[in-house]
């Protein structure tokens, strides 16, 4: 969801979650085959497809389908928690903020949601709202992925200029789930810009030890090797880069390094 937060320096994007699908089978279903059903079955069976959809990167078809949810079930907050997601990729953000307050007044306790909105509120710049919502979400204990809200609130305090407070929410997600790429590597990004480049170096091992294929892990990897003054690695490095995403923007910073290097000749690096 690339409208859903602004970026901090190198920090990545703040983390959203789109509702959970219903059912395994959700989007081989045919509402329009469940006239017998419960209007609020059929709304089911639209949200399950219009959150399909919106996990496509089609919102325009996921917009259709949850306004015909909504037109069958208009008590459903993950119906409006869809609808706001799909209103910011839209980039309606009016009527997203429209949706996050709908969903919020059906379901107030909603982590989830209250999640999702603190993202949509500190890309927007209104940070402290943004806090507001995701402290909330932390505040229950049924909450199923902290580990999000954390890392959000990490990204605020970043924006903030509190790297110490930073770090610390960034463990605490990498502690409730040790496998968090992205806390991972924002937390290598973090201790790198604050003069810490072994701890650094550790992090990104650590990433890239349980995501081989990290392409972001690979350049930040790549370039911390550079900067410490291991060629060797950070060749390494890069040229990964290039053979998992040969025409992606990571490859061409790979490959603009590569050239900087004198690793190889410019002309051979090129697709």
């Amino acid at each position: 969801m690339n409208r859903l937060a602004a970026r901090a320096a190198t920090f990545p994007v703040l983390f959203c979650l789109f509702p959970l699908l219903l059912s395994a089978c959700a989007t081989t279903s045919s509402p329009e085959g469940s006239a017998q059903g419960s209007a609020q079955d059929r709304s089911e069976i639209y949200l399950d497809l219009g959150i399909a959809y919106l996990r496509q990167g089609q919102p325009r078809q996921a917009l259709r389908k949850l306004e015909k949810a909504r037109s069958l079930n208009d008590e459903d907050a993950r119906v409006y928690n869809g609808l706001a997601l799909t209103y910011q990729e839209l980039g309606f953000d009016d009527k997203a903020e429209e949706a996050f307050e709908e969903a919020i007044d059906i379901a107030p306790e909603d982590p989830q949601v209250r999640n999702n909105y603190g993202a949509f509120l500190a890309g927007l710049g209104a940070y402290d709202r943004a806090r507001d919502q995701f402290e909330v979400a932390l505040a229950d204990p049924l909450y199923s992925s902290p580990e999000n809200a954390y890392y959000n609130l990490a990204w605020l305090a970043k924006r903030k200029g509190e790297p110490d407070r930073a770090e610390g929410m960034l463990r605490t997600a990498l502690r409730l789930r040790s496998d968090y790429p992205a806390a991972r590597l924002a937390l290598a990004q973090l201790l790198r810009e604050q003069g810490e480049p072994e701890k650094a170096r550790k992090a990104l091992g650590k990433l890239l030890d349980q995501h081989p294929e990290h392409l972001q892990g690979h350049l930040e990897a790549g370039e911390l090797a550079r900067q410490l003054g291991n060629r060797e690695q950070s060749v390494k490095h890069f040229e990964r880069v290039l053979e998992l995403a040969p025409d992606s923007g990571a490859a061409e910073k790979a490959r603009t390094n590569l050239e900087r290097m004198g690793a190889v000749d410019a002309q051979a690096l090129r697709p």
